[in-house]
């Protein structure tokens, strides 16, 4: 890790830049490829969210999104779950419009694979107008299961102010 004596004040202002936009929680969607919709899931929650953003070089983040979701009923549930990536806006790599790199994904501490969709933009919640892809992935809860689930990811740092 680089040392800088103003670091803790920028890693704040970074926190909280990320933080308006990292809407990122994981979701059930329903769908696939460019017609997915956000579902309203009520048999599985999520229990907890932990987020470490550490800086990695002098122009990336590096981030891991840690999620603990329970199966709150007697039944085996299936759902596809989805973590959503927004749409860079301002300062942006043309080749990778989308603000997440390297994304790996872990469920019960093994790699899952991911795949990509979007929202059907007539289905958009309101409260994500800018969200981009959304990185899908399969989860099978045993009745009244606990599951973890981490995201580990790097993010590349702006000169924007958009």
């Amino acid at each position: 890790m680089i040392k800088r004596p103003h670091t803790p004040i920028i890693l704040m202002a970074a926190v909280l830049t990320v933080a308006g936009q990292a809407k990122a929680n994981d979701a059930t969607f329903g769908g696939a490829g460019g017609a997915l919709a956000p579902l309203k899931e009520t048999r599985v929650r999520m229990a907890s969210e932990h987020i470490t953003i550490e800086q990695s070089s002098r122009w990336e983040w590096s981030v891991t999104a840690k999620y603990t979701f329970e199966n709150t009923t007697n039944q085996r549930v299936h759902l596809q779950m989805g973590f959503p990536e927004l749409a860079c806006r301002g300062d942006c790599d043309q080749e990778h419009p989308y603000t997440m790199h390297g994304l790996r994904t872990r469920v019960r501490n093994q790699a899952t694979p991911t795949r990509k969709g979007t929202i059907d933009p007539k289905r958009k919640p309101t409260w994500a107008p800018t969200l981009g892809l959304i990185h899908l992935f399969d989860v099978s809860f045993e009745p009244r299961e606990t599951v973890h689930v981490e995201h580990i990811y790097t993010h590349a740092m702006s000169t924007s102010v958009d």
